[in-house]
């Protein structure tokens, strides 16, 4: 015995443009299959949006030093790639950084909240 179970299917969305609440694509930007994206369609190497390295001074958990120099995290080199990484946007480099503050201070129980504030949110401008 089959019953008939209405489907509900969602309304198309509308092409023209994405709805306010939904990030938009970044000017220069290439999506999947490789098509250029956003408000930047020159294809001068000048152009084209530079993709910083991928750095070797990342945390070492749980003690939180850099994987590279052995300074404490972040070291002046990871705080010079994270102000260039996240340049135009000092907003959300605060709040990644006091995320990584949050994290450190369950792993760094015995350093005093002052010295942590300042080792990971003290040098963002």
């Amino acid at each position: 015995m089959a019953m008939d179970v209405p489907v509900r299917r969602e309304a198309p969305l509308p092409d023209s443009a994405p709805h306010p609440d939904q990030p938009r694509p970044l000017a220069g930007r290439t999506a999947v299959n490789g098509d250029r994206v956003g408000g930047n369609t020159s294809t001068r190497p000048q152009d084209e949006m530079r993709r910083p390295a991928m750095s070797t001074h990342g945390p070492v958990l749980p003690i939180w030093s850099c994987d590279a120099c052995d300074g404490p995290w972040p070291c002046p080199t990871r705080r010079h790639e994270l102000s260039a990484e996240f340049d135009g946007a000092p907003l959300s480099l605060a709040l990644y950084m006091g995320a990584q503050l949050v994290r450190a201070s369950a792993d760094l129980a015995w350093v005093p909240a002052e010295a942590l504030h300042r080792r990971f949110l003290g040098w963002v401008r």
